[in-house]
């Protein structure tokens, strides 16, 4: 969609406090048993301003070179692994059931590739976990909201 003309103008909420990795941040390249993970440099969060089944998470391309922002911002909304695994303490076998990504705005632009992504589990019982996502460009704009639910195997 592109921009229209609207007498509306609303927004709410911010981005979390995270600074944005600079050129000598520490990153990690994904997870050895995850091969989709290995796409990315990540910097999590990892102090008590996360909660225990919330992921809060820089994450950029490796290699996002000629990309439609577009199709970046798919890629980066898919790269956070579901919250509820935080709840369990490390891997476990998944499925996604459900995933909606609502694009805000007409086209996603960032600095240097980064966007801050967050994930927060709202339930997770019996096998089957529902979360909330958000993601942010460099700047704090919010550029995409999120809905998942997840099968949990363990």
């Amino acid at each position: 969609m592109g921009p229209v003309a609207s007498r509306v103008d609303h927004q709410t909420g911010g981005a979390p406090e995270f600074p944005m990795p600079g050129p000598d941040t520490q990153t990690f390249r994904g997870h050895s048993a995850v091969a989709f993970s290995r796409n990315f440099d990540l910097l999590d969060r990892r102090d008590d301003g996360v909660g225990p089944s919330e992921w809060l998470r820089w994450a950029r391309l490796a290699d996002r070179a000629g990309l439609d922002p577009t199709v970046e911002l798919i890629a980066i909304a898919d790269c956070l692994p579901p919250a509820a695994l935080k709840l369990l303490g490390g891997p476990a076998p998944l499925s996604s059931m459900t995933w909606l990504l609502n694009i805000l705005g007409p086209r996603p632009v960032t600095r240097d590739g980064w966007w801050l992504l967050r994930a927060t589990t709202d339930y997770t019982r019996e096998g089957s976990s529902s979360q909330q996502m958000a993601i942010w460009n460099a700047d704090g704009t919010p550029v995409a909201e999120q809905m998942q639910s997840v099968a949990i195997f363990a």
